[in-house]
């Protein structure tokens, strides 16, 4: 169980960050139009490796959703990762770093809730909380992920 999930949490963040490079990387030679085009495949491709929208209902929470601040189906998703948030494509992360607080095997679905640090490129760090819930395959079923909170 522990092993599936380091991982998977191993497989998501290299993700995020190769999409990141890879939009840092084609925004420099290609139209905007291309750019979104091919960002839209890449984010597509990645998700559907790594979150089960193909077979089941996904739950997710992104970090700094706004409008929608629920990702319900896969083109939302897409749209938070690469679209008008950006989330990979106005941060360009080079590192994502996972401390799992608690794992544990229900059936055969693994969960796992801890903290993560995204590291951008110029060295600023975003902290983030987040609970994962992947299938017997190993996909995604429920993804929150939330900034903690500051005593206002």
């Amino acid at each position: 169980m522990d092993d599936l999930i380091e991982i998977r949490s191993l497989f998501w963040a290299s993700g995020v960050i190769e999409i990141s490079n890879y939009y840092h990387t084609i925004s420099q030679t290609c139209s905007q139009v291309k750019v979104e085009s091919m960002m839209r495949e890449k984010t597509k491709k990645f998700l559907l490796e790594t979150y089960a929208f193909e077979t089941n209902d996904v739950f997710f929470k992104p970090t700094c959703a706004i409008n929608p601040r629920f990702c319900n189906s896969l083109e939302e998703a897409i749209d938070y990762f690469c679209g008008s948030v950006g989330f990979v494509t106005n941060n360009h992360w080079t590192d994502i770093n996972f401390v799992h607080s608690k794992t544990k095997n229900i059936g055969d679905q693994c969960f796992s809730m801890g903290s993560y640090c995204f590291t951008g490129i110029n060295g600023n760090t975003i902290d983030a909380e987040y609970t994962f819930i992947y299938n017997s395959d190993g996909k995604v079923l429920v993804h929150h992920s939330s900034i903690p909170f500051n005593n206002i």
